[in-house]
């Protein structure tokens, strides 16, 4: 600038220094605003609902019947339900519902069916579940006071039963031909000797006297409240011994206190 002096022309220059420093912090500050804010946390609903655990028993809704094939995280309740005898009834604990369910019946050749059936009021809430979530894994577990029945406990020792028969069958005594499906059968059974480790019977149907060990009658007394409810099936109770109809016929003689 002609004529300035120095004084205007350092004026100037603190002028021109401010304004670049403005529009230097400007520029910043339209930059820093222009960064898109940060994301959000997603969250979940606020009342999630609550799924099945792994360690639950659960079944998928899948049909108007319950099919034990759609059972996971509990293979023992998958066998004790499977074991049921046809038209067995059992308490069950579906979706936190308890209802009574029933075995189907076998089919045509014979072998049992896979599924229950869900008996009133049971039904009504298995067919909401149907209709309204079908596709859904609800928990499932045997009813608290069936869980006794199911599993064969008895409030009786073996020890205690076998002492009774050993007290209350003799030789020479008749025991009725008894099972839990056909009622009294006939061909009732004679006593041929009781010892403390067996049991002789004399059996119209057999050639030979039929030696019955104690383990065979413990082992059917395991399931004896389970076989008389209906929840274990007859046909397990011939896996477990050969001798099933003669330790049945006993234990339903001196149990039930049916002696002549």
């Amino acid at each position: 600038m002609l004529g300035a002096t120095p004084q205007c022309l350092a004026a100037v220059e603190a002028v021109k220094s401010a304004a670049l420093e403005d529009m230097a912090a400007a520029r910043r500050g339209g930059a820093a605003s222009s960064e898109p804010p940060p994301i959000p946390p997603r969250l979940g609903p606020k009342h999630p609902v609550p799924k099945p655990t792994e360690t639950a028993g659960r079944v998928e809704v899948r049909d108007h019947v319950l099919w034990t094939k759609h059972i996971r995280g509990d293979d023992t309740l998958k066998v004790t339900l499977n074991a049921l005898s046809e038209r067995s009834q059992i308490d069950l604990e579906v979706d936190g519902y308890r209802g009574t369910w029933q075995k189907m019946d076998d089919g045509r050749n014979g072998q049992p069916t896979a599924g229950l059936k869900p008996l009133e009021p049971a039904r009504s809430h298995w067919h909401t579940l149907v209709r309204n979530t079908m596709g859904s894994v609800v928990t499932i577990a045997l009813a608290s006071d069936a869980q006794n029945a199911a599993t064969g406990r008895d409030e009786q020792s073996f020890e205690e039963v076998w002492a009774q028969i050993q007290r209350n069958v003799a030789p020479g005594d008749t025991i009725r031909n008894w099972s839990r499906h056909s009622g009294y059968r006939g061909n009732d059974l004679m006593i041929h000797a009781v010892e403390a480790r067996f049991v002789d019977i004399d059996s119209p149907g057999a050639e030979n006297i039929q030696h019955i060990l104690r383990e065979d009658f413990s082992r059917v007394h395991e399931h004896w409240n389970a076989y008389t409810s209906g929840v274990f099936a007859r046909s397990r109770l011939r896996d477990i011994t050969r001798f099933s109809t003669y330790v049945i016929s006993i234990l339903h003689h001196v149990l039930e206190s049916d002696r002549k």
